[in-house]
């Protein structure tokens, strides 16, 4: 019995593998967070554009999964602001309510 496959049955289930592969990768890349990816410069800029009076930055903790937290000086006082970014460098700044 002759084998009508000759050898090329496999190249578009190969190719479809290949394809769902990168697709998993990507989008896992994607959903990793921003947060790693900010700058303080950047984050400075940002935080003056919508509070004048910031100063510096005085300390950063980087978040994957949630929030990052951004501690500056404001009129002489520390505040904290939450940074909400993705991959993308889009950003959002929100100012930490006190508990």
């Amino acid at each position: 019995m002759k084998n009508s496959l000759n050898g090329k049955g496999f190249i578009l289930i190969e190719l479809l593998i290949t394809i769902a592969l990168i697709v998993i990768v990507v989008i896992w890349g994607l959903s990793i967070g921003g947060n790693q990816w900010f700058t303080e410069e950047t984050v400075l800029r940002k935080l003056r554009a919508e509070h004048p009076n910031v100063t510096e930055i005085v300390d950063t903790q980087r978040n994957i999964w949630n929030y990052s937290e951004i501690k500056v000086k404001e009129n002489g006082k520390l505040k904290t602001y939450l940074l909400d970014s993705n991959i993308l460098f889009n950003y959002e700044i929100h100012e930490k309510l006190s508990q």
